[in-house]
């Protein structure tokens, strides 16, 4: 599928690397996973620094579609539909990559960007005839399919990984640019969905997603519900998100029934993390999300979590391997100082006083 990402965003002039090359279209590639795609907001936000005047597309997984809709330097969502390509709609999913593949080598993109790095796109990156593709080295025969490759970036944060490969590529020194918008009619979509359950403007409400995609990655449940009976007791509402399968583990548990998100979008979770007073989970997609949003964020894992990229993002970070060594009142310490004003305000702060350090 093809989708424009907003109306007006019509860029069409050349624009310059370092060399001397044109860069007029440019396509970026990142099918998955939520927090990944997150990750490569910043580049996106370089490149159209660097290419103002240029056509900007990215392609992702039609799940993740929501993500880069929010990157405002992008101009078109392109998308996958990978899980067609298994099961009983292979055929109709390998007739859509066809077309997909089709497109890709019509529309001419002069510089083509995988931050992602399977066969797969690799072959995407081939395929589009772009004088320049920049990649990840991951294999002799894959790294072929680019003009420029670099290792993948080992511990350092991803976002600075994408941001060292176009450093690399010729863009030269590149700023970290992490703002990620909701667009104003899912932003008053939300408003309402939250003043329908009593939460309307000045009352604090905190947004909190124990799980993640691996349970190596969990801080145990009974951890976060006792910093969610702290939460209550100082007024704060509270809304938990989640899968279904995790919904089902959170009533099982004890929670709400009322607090639990349940049959919302992927969009509309995002478009509720800008409303957050404060934002509380593990090292997961949404979690990451929210401090692209510039929410006040405490994000609980290991000592091999992906920190938060900017600094109202607080890590609860054990010092080995195992999530479950953080301590329940490391995070209850973090919450209590967030909750030194009152916390109605925290969410009306702006991204300016949140990275300025001021708690």
């Amino acid at each position: 599928m093809i989708r424009a990402a907003s109306p007006g965003s019509d860029r069409g002039g050349p624009g310059r690397c370092e060399g001397c090359y044109r860069v007029t279209d440019i396509l970026v590639i990142r099918w998955k996973s939520i927090g990944d795609v997150v990750f490569a907001l910043p580049a996106v936000n370089a490149l159209r620094a660097r290419f103002p005047e240029a056509r900007i597309t990215f392609l992702t997984s039609r799940e993740n579609v929501f993500v880069p809709e929010g990157f405002r330097a992008v101009d078109r969502v392109w998308s996958i539909d990978r899980d067609a390509l298994r099961g009983r709609r292979v055929l109709s999913g390998a007739w859509a990559t066809a077309r997909l593949l089709a497109a890709t080598r019509r529309e001419g993109f002069s510089l083509v960007v995988d931050l992602q790095g399977y066969g797969e796109t690799a072959a995407f990156s081939w395929w589009s005839g772009a004088a320049q593709r920049w990649g990840y080295r991951t294999g002799f025969i894959r790294h072929r399919a680019y003009t420029t490759s670099m290792e993948r970036p080992g511990s350092r944060h991803p976002a600075l990984g994408h941001l060292e490969l176009l450093t690399r590529s010729g863009l030269g020194p590149c700023g970290v640019d992490n703002a990620f918008e909701i667009a104003p009619g899912l932003d008053s979509q939300a408003r309402r969905f939250l003043e329908e359950r009593g939460i309307g403007p000045g009352v604090a409400w905190a947004y909190m997603q124990p799980f993640t995609s691996s349970k190596a990655k969990d801080w145990p449940l009974d951890r976060y519900l006792h910093v969610a009976s702290l939460l209550r007791a100082r007024g704060c509402r509270l809304m938990w998100g989640g899968s279904d399968r995790d919904a089902r583990a959170m009533l099982s548990a004890g929670v709400p029934g009322h607090e639990v998100l349940s049959g919302v979008s992927r969009a509309m979770v995002a478009a509720l993390l800008k409303q957050a007073s404060m934002v509380i989970g593990g090292d997961t997609g949404f979690i990451h999300l929210a401090v692209a949003l510039g929410r006040p964020v405490i994000m609980v894992g290991s000592r091999n979590m992906v920190l938060p990229l900017e600094e109202h993002g607080f890590a609860a970070r054990a010092t080995t391997d195992g999530v479950g060594d953080v301590d329940v009142e490391q995070v209850v310490a973090e919450v209590r100082r967030r909750l030194a004003e009152p916390l109605g305000s925290l969410g009306r702060r702006s991204r300016a006083e949140l990275t300025s350090g001021r708690t």
